[in-house]
């Protein structure tokens, strides 16, 4: 070993040292890590909340028609009064949630007039729904005309 190197820990040893071994060989010295690994991947994890703060921004809530439908946004630009370049922010399929504001917020934090929208808000929202198959249910019955129309 080189003055500067590190010792190898024993998982790394072996890995090193591994020339030869079947497959099968191998997945069973790993087995333990990879289950060990899945264990901790399965479970749920909680992670931090990221909130972009409003200072220096100008956001709010409004609706804006659409056809006979008032389609509820959100927006948030930089406070001064200019013309700002504009990003239309799209949701993944849980909607207009908290997470999706935010990234409206980083992207005026940057100079854009961002905008995002409720695209499941004739369905009734998806906000409230009790796991991903009831959300998936509204998400795949709304056609992606009615989605487009809404962000024209």
């Amino acid at each position: 070993m080189q003055p500067d190197q590190k010792p190898k820990s024993d998982f790394e040893d072996w890995l090193s040292n591994a020339d030869g071994l079947s497959r099968r060989a191998f997945l069973a010295g790993t087995a333990g890590v990879g289950l060990a690994g899945f264990a901790i991947a399965a479970n749920p994890v909680k992670g931090q909340v990221i909130s972009t703060p409003v200072e220096g921004l100008v956001t709010q809530e409004g609706r804006i028609p659409v056809a006979s439908f008032q389609v509820p946004i959100y927006e948030a630009r930089p406070a001064g009064a200019e013309r700002y370049p504009v990003i239309l922010v799209i949701p993944e399929v849980f909607g207009m949630h908290e997470h999706i504001k935010d990234v409206t917020r980083r992207f005026a934090h940057q100079g854009y007039l961002a905008l995002t929208f409720e695209p499941y808000a004739r369905e009734g929202s998806v906000l409230q729904l009790p796991d991903q198959q009831a959300v998936m249910k509204i998400a795949n019955s709304v056609p992606d005309a009615q989605v487009m129309g809404d962000l024209v």
